[in-house]
């Protein structure tokens, strides 16, 4: 069956629409209404390497006013990484 850019675009527009109707008659809601803000507002950061220099990122991180979030941390050395969890335990309230 061979279908056309047209019946594409219509099917496409109607599943959009489902799906948007949808969600509103059932009551689908954000995980949390506070964390809902604009695509560009909020900077999502991983480090890579936990060691000597860490401690330069924890206030600029837990600052509020920054709006940053620390979503992932990577190093080699497991203690490394438990350490760093506990570290940044203390200037944040949740765990990457």
């Amino acid at each position: 069956m061979d279908t056309s850019r047209r019946d594409f675009i219509k099917k496409a527009a109607l599943t959009t629409a489902g799906l948007s109707i949808g969600g509103l008659a059932t009551g689908m809601s954000a995980k949390s209404y506070a964390r809902i803000i604009g695509s560009n507002e909020r900077l999502n950061v991983a480090i890579a390497g936990l060691g000597r220099r860490l401690g330069a990122y924890y206030e600029p991180i837990s600052l509020k006013s920054s709006n940053v979030e620390l979503v992932y941390m990577c190093d080699v050395m497991k203690k490394q990484r438990e350490d760093a969890v506990k570290k940044f335990s203390k200037y944040i309230d949740y765990t990457p």
